[in-house]
């Protein structure tokens, strides 16, 4: 037989505040409903460094979850820094971060025909504070960016 569970009304409230924090939960669950889906996440790197953190390990286990669901969907991943260090710096550690990102998807059974990656540094901040950034202000540029597209 099979187990069955009956939501509580306190259990469906935070079920439904997790649905809409996590979108790699709507996606493994359903198709994506747009050509181009963006889903932006906060992947933590150390200050110069491209290794992966266990937080961002968490967070990526997520996005394995989804993809290894939805095996018709291609991934491109968008790896962006801060403005702190030079402009070829930022670039090339942009680009390191969305390769250890997208070693760690292959490493859990993604395949890798289905993604790409792309470093763009500094160059698409998601603030104007230049360089007059608090650290908050410069975490929130120190982010990865998945486009998902159908194939």
């Amino acid at each position: 037989k099979k187990f069955n569970y009956k939501v509580f009304g306190s259990d469906l409230q935070q079920i439904r505040e997790i649905e809409i924090e996590d979108p790699w939960l709507e996606l493994s669950v359903k198709e994506i409903k747009k050509e181009n889906t963006l889903i932006v996440e906060n992947i933590l790197f150390e200050t110069n460094k491209s290794a992966l953190t266990n937080e961002a390990k968490a967070i990526l286990n997520k996005v394995v979850y989804a993809l290894k669901q939805n095996i018709k969907i291609n991934v491109e991943i968008k790896a962006h820094t801060d403005n702190i260090g030079s402009d070829a710096s930022n670039l090339k550690l942009s680009n390191e971060r969305a390769l250890e990102v997208k070693k760690y998807l292959i490493q859990n059974g993604v395949l890798e025909s289905n993604i790409s990656t792309k470093g763009l540094g500094e160059s698409q901040p998601l603030n104007s504070c230049g360089e007059n950034c608090s650290a908050e202000e410069h975490a929130k540029n120190r982010r990865v960016e998945f486009i998902l597209k159908k194939h």
